[in-house]
């Protein structure tokens, strides 16, 4: 793992304190981050020659930790590695895994890696802030196939196919007869798993890709197996107890498991966590929640 830079900028290394678990990949906690909102993370995977974004199993195997597991949370690439897992554990391609196991059973004919001629036609342009507020389309197409299958993002999908994944999990792990979770392991989805670990505000590193993020600003979020949980109520309606969280092309969702209400919005705009995109999420979650 990182320990801290030589006086030419050479990264230090050690060995890490103890192995990294799943639990730890699936909470952020394991030692790993992103390039968008770590500079450090940046600074040594350049001067070790390894690429920040993995392209392939293999370059993200070389990659570092930051912090010794279990002490820190920073978000990052530490999905890419559980979609690694659930190859290495089923024997099955990632992509082949969610269509059977999720996608498909639920319905879900919009969410997949590999577009068809009609999806690719649909699929939206992408637009980037500038300074005067206004928006600059960045648009290209559509990668012709999958590439590297990263659990951390690269689905293409469309709001009512999230919204019926979230559906799922309101409905304790079953939607429309199709049962993809036991109700035990969605309650375990929903509960912190840093204990005395705060998540902390993300501090941007590429202003191009994301502004500063602080979703629950003068509280301390939780973290899941898989969600942002907030001990507090939201400002805009949601409960003490929702799950949350988002995607860097100002895509964000919520989960109100009290309440039985969930919310989607989706953009393809950068950079995240932008303001206009945050306002858009907050007038619909204060509609949603307008005379409860």
């Amino acid at each position: 793992m990182l320990d801290g830079f030589a006086d030419d900028g050479t990264p230090r290394l050690r060995p890490a304190a103890g192995p990294v678990t799943l639990r730890q990949l699936l909470s952020h906690s394991a030692g790993y981050s992103y390039e968008f909102w770590n500079a450090d993370y940046t600074r040594m995977c350049k001067g070790l020659g390894i690429a920040a974004l993995p392209g392939s199993h293999e370059e993200l195997a070389r990659i570092p930790l930051l912090f010794d597991p279990g002490t820190a949370w920073n978000y990052g690439i530490s999905t890419d590695i559980v979609g690694h897992a659930i190859t290495a554990v089923t024997g099955r391609d990632l992509g082949e895994y969610l269509r059977d196991e999720i996608t498909d059973p639920l319905g879900m004919a919009d969410t997949t890696w590999s577009l068809t001629d009609a999806q690719r036609l649909r699929v939206a342009g992408t637009h980037q802030r500038q300074p005067d507020g206004t928006l600059v389309s960045t648009s290209r197409p559509p990668a012709k196939g999958p590439g590297f299958l990263a659990g951390g993002g690269g689905l293409l999908g469309t709001a009512a196919d999230y919204l019926r994944f979230l559906r799922m999990l309101l409905n304790g792990g079953t939607l429309d007869g199709a049962t993809i979770l036991r109700p035990e392991t969605v309650a375990a989805m929903g509960r912190n798993q840093l204990g005395a670990i705060a998540v902390t505000p993300m501090r941007t590193a590429m202003p191009m890709l994301s502004f500063d993020v602080d979703l629950f600003p003068g509280t301390t979020p939780g973290w899941s197996l898989a969600f942002l949980t907030n001990p507090a109520p939201g400002p805009h309606g949601r409960p003490a107890g929702s799950l949350a969280w988002a995607g860097l092309l100002n895509t964000y969702y919520w989960l109100d498991p009290a309440n039985g209400l969930a919310g989607v919005v989706m953009t393809q705009s950068f950079p995240f966590a932008d303001p206009k995109a945050l306002a858009l999420l907050a007038a619909l979650e204060q509609g949603t929640y307008a005379g409860r």
